[in-house]
């Protein structure tokens, strides 16, 4: 069956009908496997789902203008300094094609991420943008970098002979 013309349509048709049906809500009353339902959704009718209803993909008039304005601003800066993306994207998907990872190098700690860092984070175990942000929060971000992004045996520990001692980064 698959990608069809006339499958596009019976989806388009069910969904909106019910925004809140679930691609295996589709699949049991269409007949279509999950990966065919959630292509269609995804790239043929350029959905997804927010907060359990399915929506159109589509900027409003304001999003659209303000991305404009952004993209200006951002063109007059790359023109008065050619390396200006270079100080800024640090970090891109496999591919090479989106920006994943954004810095400023003239500001104390600014990092922002295309991925959620908080679903990489445990306790004991924090992914580098919150480790970093907190290190520069207490001024040891320099000095953790400078030793190559690493912490020595007695900063690993709280722990000396039994004796809890405070964590010195």
């Amino acid at each position: 069956m698959g990608k069809t013309p006339e499958n596009v349509a019976k989806v388009g048709d069910l969904i909106p009908q019910d925004r809140r049906l679930t691609i295996q809500d589709l699949c049991n009353t269409l007949g279509l496997s999950y990966g065919t339902c959630q292509r269609i959704l995804s790239e043929e009718l350029n959905m997804r789902r927010i907060a359990v209803k399915f929506v159109p993909r589509l900027l409003q008039n304001e999003q659209k203008q303000h991305r404009l304005e952004v993209c200006r601003e951002l063109q007059e800066q790359l023109q008065e300094d050619p390396n200006f993306l270079s100080k800024v994207v640090t970090g891109r998907d496999e591919e090479n094609i989106r920006m994943e990872i954004l810095e400023l190098d003239d500001h104390p700690y600014f990092v922002a991420t295309q991925y959620h860092p908080e679903y990489l984070s445990r306790p004991l175990k924090p992914s580098p943008p919150f480790f970093g942000l907190i290190l520069a929060s207490v001024g040891k971000l320099h000095s953790y970098l400078a030793r190559g992004c690493r912490l020595t045996p007695r900063q690993l520990s709280d722990v000396e002979s039994g004796n809890h001692k405070k964590v010195d980064i």
